[in-house]
């Protein structure tokens, strides 16, 4: 690892067996530069230019791999640098788990709230010191913007706008969710920032609200979105089938249950219980310690 560290950039690619009902080339690999400035040359060097600041880091589906960055930083900074790799990881397997279900083809990849809320549920971890991971779901990254984007707005007389469940799970592109919190809420560029907590959110809602009792029908819900069931606007219709919404009642009451979830919940927890020191970059176990 000291080699590893000492280069700028550190590149891994594993390819598992091929096979005609196995993972027939699953190939995963990872880009990973050791700081902001060298993804940043890498991009402009061999991408055809610099990505915007806010990109720390994504999944290519045409070529299946992952390009990321690794800086040091405050506690923060650290959690959600690590958090992010293991999201654009998760990222990186749903696109192999759905290409293995639908006869290896390509699907298409979209910044929907299904794939980022998995992904950031999953992606909120603990790290300790020899690299063991421990799945929290509790997103420290997400529930603080949560909570101080509701203290921002609200001098304004504003309440933190929740997305309604059919229009979040429809959601297929970054420009769909923007759009709809311009026209509907009149709060032009936060509908990415939006989309992100509220996938989030919403996934977490589903797993762990009272005990979890939607948590099996997530993971049916789910189950239909690697089969390629909830394209081309079918998202929210499959979502009404899977979870019992019969009506505008249903939906309704379903609607003010996440809505509540937000305001009564999430709003008030302790958001600094959720940071933790997690290791530095290059902070490893002493020689002589055990695992």
């Amino acid at each position: 690892m000291a080699a590893q560290a000492a280069d700028r950039r550190v590149r891994w690619s594993a390819e598992l067996p091929r096979g005609r009902t196995q993972l027939q080339g699953w190939r995963s690999a990872l880009h990973l530069d050791l700081h902001h400035k060298a993804f940043q040359e890498y991009h402009a060097k061999y991408k055809g230019g610099p990505l915007r600041d806010g990109v720390a880091g994504y999944f290519m589906p045409t070529t299946s791999w992952i390009f990321l960055f690794d800086d040091e930083g405050t506690a923060e900074k650290r959690i959600f640098e690590i958090n992010k790799q293991v999201h654009e990881g998760v990222h990186q397997l749903e696109y192999w788990f759905t290409r293995q279900r639908n006869k290896w083809r390509a699907p298409f990849v979209g910044q929907n709230a299904i794939s980022e809320g998995i992904a950031e549920y999953l992606g909120a971890v603990e790290m300790d010191i020899h690299r063991k991971l421990r799945f929290v779901h509790l997103n420290p990254t997400r529930l603080n913007g949560m909570q101080q984007y509701a203290a921002q707005i609200k001098p304004r007389g504003r309440e933190y706008p929740i997305f309604p469940i059919e229009k979040l799970v429809s959601f297929e592109s970054y420009r769909e969710a923007t759009d709809w919190v311009t026209a509907e809420r009149e709060l032009p560029g936060a509908g990415v920032m939006l989309l992100y907590q509220q996938s989030w959110a919403f996934t977490y809602f589903l797993h762990e609200h009272e005990g979890g009792k939607y948590k099996e029908k997530w993971v049916t819900f789910f189950d239909s979105v690697l089969d390629r069931q909830t394209g081309s606007g079918m998202a929210a219709s499959v979502f009404a089938r899977i979870f019992g919404l019969r009506d505008e009642d249903d939906w309704e009451a379903l609607n003010d249950e996440w809505a509540d979830f937000v305001h009564e919940d999430l709003m008030k927890r302790d958001a600094s219980s959720t940071i933790y020191a997690p290791p530095g970059r290059n902070e490893w176990p002493d020689d002589g310690e055990d695992d």
